[in-house]
């Protein structure tokens, strides 16, 4: 591809030494000239027009468009939008035509308006007013460079003669080809490598400041300390957007979680702990979030002025370019508003207020700024239709003019340097990346960067990315220390999704509503438990205000009414339990169970002191690998209160079976006893979950039985074989007329007898359709016993029902309700060998699993498909 050929940086000087002053449009272009003048001049040899102008006028102060635009809102009544177009049009006007005159009929837009932006454009000394009253003396022996970048303003300071010089040459230049890369990483990458071997103050990147491009090249080269060139500007200041999020969040306080403010808060020097994320910031009590709170609270009654103040004195520093900003736009002494915020976002977006300058390291250069860069080698990032300049059509803009400047000075920008290097991308997101569309003036129709002769128009790169530093990873050295017990969330989670348990267990979680709710719930479960008599005599509402109040913090006030109706309702289940449950009260040892070290609202608002031994206790297992707390611990009973929607005893049953639970497992009864049978051996326990809130109309109706409120779970110290030779079975089993009719003449010892000749396997009482295929089988064992036939003991259709409801309903159901040795004795071998699979990912990494990710608490963490 080839290019009309520019001159040289060295080419232009050496053309234009001799004269007493050069005007260029580039400041880039005069800085390179200057810097290679070596004899002693007053003064400098190059000048844009307007730092001609500045340095006519060095000691006067001559308004720009942000000063100008102060002015303005000092002393109109324009808003700030109004004002920044009114005058961005002005000053664009001015620098197309050179002369303010006809601009009103130009615009044709409100006049009462527009005479307020021109009264101060004409009374205030500013640059644009200066350049159009200046001519340079006739007699300078004046050059040119560029004319065709000049605008009206810039050229009407220019006398009636004076030298010109094209950058362009009759010649034709042949430009290096695309190097095409297949991603961002990689193109990036290769630009970092060569500049480590050349050296910072050799190379210059042209890159568009808003491509992908941009913040990885400037990660990369802080990550490898090579120095570059930056204009730090005001609105990109850290410590401002903190400031102005605090002022925002003030104006909205009531509302706020403390979740919204933690990373402000952080920034100011303190912290909020994880577990109160949820508060809201009104109703916190955190010693953190109040000092925040008394900060931002009011803030229409402080001023700008007062804040910065105020907040200089915190951790975060603001920069004084900030006061002097908001003491040019009157804003220091001004209350702070919504409608003051808004306006200082949109000075800040409209209007660059620069705060810091380096000069040091490698050049980058957006494209679209300048058109000449003084360094050897150029890397050229990107170069596709995010180049190009977008021209607004004005009554007094000559588009075509624009568009043949903006090429010309394409052409020139892509020519710089010894040495140009064009990194690009033939497609990003698997779509097509278009090449600038200043190249089509070079080669028609150009519509890939692949288009032409491979090698000579472009070329393929493959590379693995950029070779910098590796983070320290001597911390993975470290091993990691065995885990010996589990708990029955863990266990879900592990058994659920593995990487979902290794997220939850690196990520702390911050306290919930509804967890909250069920702590109070749980917690005054324990205070009834321990002080059944201070409970009673307390008034309820008392205990219903302090339930409401712990919930303050992290409800909306909306919620609390019905919140409160919830705790009215459960306080009424919890009681009638306790009054119809003797609580033994037994203490088990230290090394069973020891007290939780949890703390009790209602013990500590009441200024009572617990004495745990029945209630929230704590066991760790080692022997069976299991550790979990027991809010209720009564003999051969276990007690857990629950909040969430009622399970079955089947239900749970099934759901701690890896084999058949679908929704999601729950262990906790299971892990529960296996621990307790350790503590009772060889006895009959049971675990019951009473749900406090599961039927709420049958408690305001006054009507609810206590047992539609519990699940409980049986475990029998022997077989499931071995207990279909109790009695109670027998029992269960006489239920129903139609197996009656079988189990009466068969009577309880020779029913007992048939069922111990059963075939069966373990799981086949787990469903109607395995139990119902032993029916032939039982039949023909209860014919030992039993005449069949008309007239004699029961016919054969009665016997055939009859097994069939013995099978499929009695057996099943107490398979499925209840748990037995052998559950438990595959239980903790399966919690052994998880716990092998526990400690073998903590050393290298945790799989997905197969089950249904949307059921995970972490899902957004966890990638799906081939990636994870």
């Amino acid at each position: 591809m080839k290019v009309e050929r520019t001159l040289t940086i060295e080419e232009i000087y050496e053309t234009i030494e001799g004269y007493d002053l050069v005007l260029t449009a580039e400041a880039s272009l005069a800085d390179a000239i200057n810097n290679r003048v070596e004899n002693p001049r007053v003064g400098k040899l190059a000048y844009t027009p307007k730092n001609l102008i500045r340095r006519k006028f060095q000691n006067e102060n001559l308004n720009q468009e942000r000063e100008l635009f102060q002015k303005i809102i000092s002393v109109t009544d324009l808003n700030w939008k109004e004002a920044s177009h009114l005058l961005g049009r002005a000053i664009d006007y001015w620098q197309e035509t050179g002369t303010m005159d006809g601009f009103p009929e130009a615009l044709n837009q409100d006049r009462k308006k527009l005479s307020d932006v021109l009264s101060v454009l004409e009374n205030s000394s500013n640059i644009y007013g200066e350049m159009e009253d200046y001519r340079v003396p006739a007699e300078k022996n004046l050059c040119v460079v560029g004319l065709y970048q000049f605008t009206g303003l810039d050229r009407s300071i220019l006398p009636d003669s004076y030298e010109k010089l094209d950058v362009f040459s009759e010649n034709e230049l042949e430009l290096a080809p695309f190097r095409v890369f297949d991603s961002a990483s990689q193109l990036v990458g290769a630009t970092i490598d060569n500049i480590s071997k050349l050296g910072g103050q050799s190379t210059a990147v042209v890159v568009h400041p808003d491509s992908t491009y941009n913040p990885l090249l400037r990660s990369y080269l802080r990550c490898e300390e090579i120095e570059f060139q930056v204009t730090e500007k005001l609105q990109d200041s850290d410590s401002l957007r903190t400031m102005l999020e605090l002022l925002t969040l003030g104006l909205r306080h009531n509302r706020i979680k403390l979740k919204e403010v933690k990373s402000v808060i952080e920034k100011l020097g303190t912290t909020v702990p994880r577990r109160r994320e949820e508060e809201y910031l009104t109703k916190t009590d955190s010693s953190a979030a109040r000092e925040f709170y008394d900060l931002i609270r009011e803030p229409r009654e402080r001023t700008f002025g007062e804040v910065v103040t105020k907040l200089n004195q915190t951790r975060l520093s603001l920069e004084t370019q900030l006061e002097e900003t908001l003491k040019g736009l009157q804003l220091w002494t001004e209350p702070i508003t919504r409608g003051a915020i808004n306006n200082l976002k949109y000075y800040l977006d409209s209007f660059d207020v620069k705060t810091e300058e380096s000069n040091q390291g490698v050049l980058l250069v957006n494209p679209g700024a300048v058109a000449y860069i003084d360094r050897p080698v150029i890397f050229y990032l990107g170069m596709s239709t995010a180049w190009d300049l977008t021209l607004e059509r004005r009554p007094w803009r000559d588009l075509e003019e624009s568009r043949l400047r903006n090429s010309n000075n394409f052409k020139a920008l892509i020519q710089n340097g010894e040495k140009q290097l064009y990194l690009v991308q033939n497609s990003r997101l698997n779509r097509p990346v278009t090449p600038s569309t200043y190249f089509n003036e070079l080669k028609p129709d150009l519509t890939s960067f692949t288009d032409g002769e491979k090698g000579d128009d472009y070329v393929l790169h493959k590379r693995d990315g950029p070779t910098v530093r590796n983070f320290d990873s001597s911390h993975m050295s470290a091993r990691p220390e065995k885990v010996t017990t589990i708990s029955k969330s863990g266990l879900n989670q592990l058994v659920q999704c593995p990487r979902d348990y290794f997220f939850s267990n690196l990520i702390e979680k911050p306290d919930r509503d509804y967890f909250r709710k069920g702590n109070v719930f749980h917690e005054f479960a324990e205070f009834y438990a321990n002080f059944p008599e201070l409970v009673e005599e307390t008034d309820t509402k008392r205990l219903l205000d302090l339930m409401v109040d712990r919930m303050k913090p992290i409800v909306d006030d909306g919620e609390l009414p019905r919140l409160r109706t919830e705790f009215q309702l459960g306080l009424k289940l919890l009681k009638r339990y306790f009054d119809n449950h003797y609580i033994e009260g037994k203490v088990f040892d230290s090394t069973s169970y020891r007290s939780s070290q949890d703390d009790n609202y209602f013990a500590r608002e009441f200024d009572r002191k617990l004495e745990r031994g029945f209630t929230e206790m704590v066991f760790l297992n080692e022997e069976i690998g299991a550790r979990g707390k027991v809010d209720l611990l009564n003999g051969r009973e276990l007690v857990d209160f629950k909040t969430g929607s009622k399970a079955s005893a089947s239900q749970i049953v099934k759901n701690s079976n890896p084999a058949l639970f679908e929704e999601g497992p729950d262990f906790q009864a299971l892990l529960y006893l296996a621990h307790h049978r350790k503590v009772i051996p060889d006895e009959k326990l049971k675990f019951t979950f009473l749900h406090v809130l599961d039927d709420p109309g049958s408690i305001i109706r006054g009507d609810f039985e206590l047992q539609n409120f519990v699940t409980s779970l049986t475990y029998y110290p022997w077989t499931f074989k071995e207990f279909l030779n109790r009695d109670e079975v027998y029992r269960a089993a006489l239920s129903s007329e139609t197996r009656k009719r079988l189990l009466e003449p068969l009577g309880n010892e020779s029913f007992l007898q048939a069922l111990s000749k059963l075939d069966f396997e373990p799981g086949d009482f787990y469903s109607k359709e395995k139990a119902g295929k032993h029916r032939d089988q039982f039949e023909d064992i209860c014919k030992e016993y039993l005449d069949i036939g008309r007239g004699k003991d029961l016919t054969k259709k009665q016997l055939k029902k009859a097994s069939g409801s013995i099978l499929k309903t009695t057996l099943r159901r107490l398979r499925t309700r209840n748990y037995f040795r052998e559950d438990v004795d595959s239980f903790e071998g399966l919690l052994d060998d998880i716990l092998d699979d526990l400690n073998a990912w903590r050393k290298t990494r945790f799989p997905v699993g197969d089950k249904d990710l949307e059921e995970v608490k972490n899902r957004d963490l966890i990638l799906a498909g081939v990636g994870r």
